[in-house]
């Protein structure tokens, strides 16, 4: 089973653990109850994903520049192997240098599928942001969506996004703060309440 546990000095529970099934259920309970699909939240989301793809496709320009001078290295040593071996006719030399023309060219193959990973992480990128019919749908059914997730990275990463911090009390969260903007989407008018339409 995975646990939570605190590590806030301040905190009462510090160095405690709770089953993070408890966290989990209250989570996917909140979610179920609060859908965060208004257009202005939207609009927030396509802003903050725009930020995101900038700056990543920054990181990634700058992998493929270095990469690309690794190549121009290699290429260039590849050339001059080859040329030495043009004008040399000892047949020691020329199979010593043989394994060097096999190691330039290897590592000039790896520099390129590196490249083009990084070209298809940048396209991928500026495809990543879902239209708003995606948008809500993913939204309407974030519950649910995290549920199927498995990687524990990547379940952390999304509840960061949304939950600051939980306040547990006899084994149950007696208090949450929403991470910024849904805090403030959540005093708003902006977050559809379904807790009207349960029974």
């Amino acid at each position: 089973y995975y646990n939570y546990r605190c590590d806030n000095p301040k905190c009462k529970r510090k160095g405690k653990s709770i089953r993070a099934k408890i966290i989990m259920n209250f989570i996917y309970d909140f979610l179920e109850k609060h859908h965060f699909i208004s257009k202005k939240i939207y609009k927030h989301y396509t802003t903050e994903m725009k930020k995101i793809n900038v700056q990543r496709k920054k990181e990634y320009l700058g992998s493929i520049e270095s990469l690309k001078q690794s190549k121009r290295i290699q290429e260039r040593k590849l050339g001059a192997t080859k040329n030495l071996l043009l004008e040399e006719y000892d047949q020691e030399i020329k199979d010593f240098y043989k394994g060097d023309i096999k190691n330039h060219q290897k590592q000039i193959n790896e520099i390129t599928e590196e490249i083009e990973k990084l070209n298809l992480k940048i396209e991928d990128g500026e495809k990543a942001v879902y239209s708003y019919n995606e948008f809500l749908e993913l939204f309407s059914n974030l519950a649910k969506h995290i549920k199927k997730i498995k990687s524990m990275a990547q379940l952390d990463f999304i509840i960061k996004k949304i939950f600051l911090n939980f306040n547990v009390k006899d084994e149950k969260v007696a208090k949450f703060t929403l991470n910024t903007p849904f805090e403030e989407f959540a005093k708003s008018d902006f977050v559809l309440d379904c807790r009207a339409d349960t029974t």
